[in-house]
C-alpha cells in the first residue's frame, strides 16, 4: 500500500468505521433526493453526526471531530482567512465550529473567536449580536453538496447585519454546484477534502480496485451534471 498522509489515514479510518460509505452498485440518497427523486444516487455518503445518546445514527467520535477541526483550522491559516466570528450551519456545523473555536484560541494568541448560532427556520442569527455591525463571518459546516443548505443561513446572517465572507467545510461532495452557488452569493468556498480526494484515498489504501474508483468518479460526474 502507498504511504498515506495524516489526512488520508483519517479518511481511511472513517471508511473503516462506516462514517463514510462508498457503494457504486446501489449508491446513497442525499437531501436533494427528497425533492427530486430522478437525481442519480451518490456513490459517497458522509455521516458526520457525533456519536451520542441523543443522536443514535451518529458514528463520529470526539477525537475524530477534533482532528477534522484541526485540518479545517489549517485551511484558515493557509488561505489567511479573515473573519470576526464563526457561523455554523445547524446542526452538524455547530460541533465543528465549537472544536475550531477551541483550536483557534491557541493559534491566534489566546483570543476566543465567537461562535454565532442561527435559527434553523429563518436562518437569521440568534446570538452574537453584540459584535460590531458588518463584522465578516466564516460559515462552517461538515459537507457541501449543492450548497442550498448553506444559502438560507448566508442570507439570514446578512439580514442580521453580518456578511458571510467565506464558507469552510470539511468535505466538498459537489464541487461545481456548490462553487457556482457560492460564487453567485459572493462567498468564497473552501474545503479540506473533496469527493474525488476521498475516492482516490479509498483506492490508494487498497480497499477498492481501479475500476471501482473510476466508476465512482464517473458517478460523481453524473451527479454534478444532473
Amino acid at each position: 500500500m502507498t504511504e498515506l498522509t495524516a489526512l488520508e489515514w483519517l479518511i481511511v479510518s472513517q471508511f473503516d468505521r462506516g462514517i463514510i460509505h462508498f457503494n457504486v452498485e446501489e449508491g446513497s440518497e442525499l437531501a436533494a433526493h427528497r425533492t427530486d427523486v430522478s437525481l442519480p444516487r451518490s456513490p459517497l455518503y458522509y455521516n458526520y453526526r457525533l456519536r451520542s445518546p441523543a443522536t443514535p445514527p451518529g458514528l463520529l467520535e470526539h477525537s475524530a471531530l477534533r482532528a477534522m477541526a484541526k485540518f479545517m483550522c489549517d485551511i484558515v491559516e493557509e488561505k489567511v482567512l479573515s473573519f470576526g466570528g464563526l457561523a455554523p450551519v445547524p446542526d452538524a456545523g455547530v460541533a465543528f465550529a465549537v472544536e475550531m473555536q477551541s483550536e483557534l484560541y491557541h493559534r491566534v494568541g489566546n483570543r476566543s473567536v465567537p461562535v454565532l448560532l442561527s435559527d434553523k427556520g429563518t436562518g437569521r442569527l440568534v446570538s452574537g449580536r453584540d459584535l460590531t455591525p458588518r463584522t465578516a463571518l466564516l460559515q462552517i459546516d461538515d459537507v457541501a453538496s449543492d450548497g442550498q443548505s448553506k444559502k438560507r443561513f448566508i442570507l439570514g446572517a446578512r439580514d442580521s447585519g453580518y456578511p458571510v465572507g467565506a464558507c469552510l467545510v470539511f468535505a466538498l461532495r459537489s464541487k461545481k454546484k456548490a462553487s457556482r452557488l457560492m460564487h453567485d452569493l459572493g462567498v468564497d468556498l473552501y474545503s479540506v477534502t473533496t469527493a474525488e480526494d476521498t475516492i482516490e484515498t479509498r483506492k490508494k489504501s487498497g480497499r477498492i480496485s481501479a475500476f471501482q474508483r473510476d466508476e465512482g468518479l464517473r458517478q460523481m460526474e453524473l451527479l454534478e451534471a444532473a
